[in-house]
C-alpha cells in the first residue's frame, strides 16, 4: 500500500471521528433523577390525621422554669407554647354541657345507643363492621374501654384502614370519625393526654354543636335563626329532621327520627337556658 493511500485513510478516519465527538457533544443531556429516599427518611403523612399526629412522639423538655410533667404543647407541637396541666380548664364550662345535655342526648341516642363507650371499624356497603357499646367488649377488641384511654391511644387507633390493621373508626358516645375527631380536638382545646372520658367526649361534641355547625351554635346562643339552627342539625346528623320537609336531609333510606315540633321545642328551651349563662 502505497504512502498516498495510507494518509488518506488517516485523514478520513481522524474526520469521521471528529464528527462522531462534535454530534456526541451536541445532544441535549437529560439531568439525572434524584435517588428516591428510603422510606425511614420519608415524612410521615396521614390526611385523615391532620399535621399535628405524631407516630412516634419523642417528649419534649418542659419550657424554663415549668416543672416538667406538667405541661403538654399545644396541637402545633410549638416547643414554647404550653398549657400547665393543673391550669388547664374546659373550653365550655360544665353548666354550658348541661344545657346542651338534652341535645347532646338525642344525638347519642341514634348514634351510640348512648354509650361512651361505642365503636365501630367503619362500613362494607351498608354492613357496619365491628359494633360494640359496653366497656368489656371494647376492652376484649382494644384492650381497654375507650374511657380508659388517652386521646393519643385512641387517634392511633383511628390511624389508616381496615386493610392495613386499623382498629377504630367512629369513637365513643357521638361516633367521632378521624377526620372529625381532629376538628373536634382543635376546637375543644382537648390534648393528647386527655383521657377520652365521658367529660371529654362531651367537649368534643360540644365544638361540634357549637362551632363545626355555627347557624346551630348561635341560634342556641341566643341570635340567628331557628330554620338555619335545624338545617345545621339535620346536615350533621342524618336522625334529624329536615325543617322544611320533616324528613331525613340525606335521604336514601336514611329515616328522620324526630319530628320537627320536638326538635322546635327543645331547641328552644335549650336556647334560654344556654344564653342566659
Amino acid at each position: 500500500m502505497s504512502i498516498g493511500i495510507v494518509f488518506t485513510v488517516t485523514i478520513f478516519m481522524v474526520s469521521v471521528v471528529a464528527y462522531i465527538h462534535q454530534w456526541w457533544n451536541s445532544k441535549p443531556r437529560t439531568q439525572a433523577k434524584p435517588k428516591p429516599k428510603p422510606k425511614a427518611e420519608l415524612e410521615f403523612s396521614n390526611p385523615e390525621w391532620g399535621d399535628d399526629y405524631d407516630p412516634d412522639p419523642v417528649p419534649k423538655p418542659a419550657p424554663e422554669g415549668v416543672p416538667d410533667g406538667t405541661w403538654l404543647p399545644k396541637l402545633d407541637d410549638e416547643p414554647t407554647d404550653y398549657i400547665p396541666k393543673e391550669t388547664r380548664v374546659p373550653k365550655w364550662t360544665p353548666q354550658q354541657v348541661t344545657a346542651v345535655k338534652p341535645l347532646l342526648d338525642l344525638i347519642a341516642q341514634g348514634e351510640s345507643r348512648g354509650s361512651y363507650n361505642a365503636m365501630n371499624n367503619g362500613t362494607v356497603g351498608r354492613i357496619i363492621m365491628d359494633s360494640s357499646y359496653t366497656p368489656e367488649q371494647a376492652a376484649i377488641k382494644l384492650g381497654a374501654p375507650l374511657i380508659m384511654m388517652t386521646m393519643r391511644e385512641v387517634r392511633q387507633l383511628q390511624a389508616g384502614t381496615r386493610s392495613t390493621g386499623r382498629k377504630l373508626f367512629a369513637a365513643g358516645r357521638y361516633q367521632i370519625i378521624p377526620s372529625t375527631m381532629t376538628f373536634a380536638m382543635q376546637k375543644a382545646e382537648v390534648k393528647k393526654d386527655d383521657l377520652f372520658d365521658e367529660a371529654t367526649q362531651d367537649q368534643l361534641a360540644m365544638s361540634l354543636v357549637m362551632v363545626k355547625r355555627p347557624a346551630l351554635g348561635k341560634y342556641l346562643g341566643g341570635g340567628g335563626q331557628l330554620r338555619a339552627a335545624m338545617l345545621d342539625l339535620a346536615r350533621e346528623w342524618a336522625s334529624f329532621p329536615h325543617p322544611d320537609t320533616g324528613n331525613s336531609y340525606y335521604g336514601s333510606g336514611n329515616k328522620s327520627s324526630h319530628t320537627r315540633h320536638d326538635v322546635t321545642h327543645m331547641l328552644d328551651n335549650i336556647r334560654e337556658v344556654y344564653s342566659a349563662l
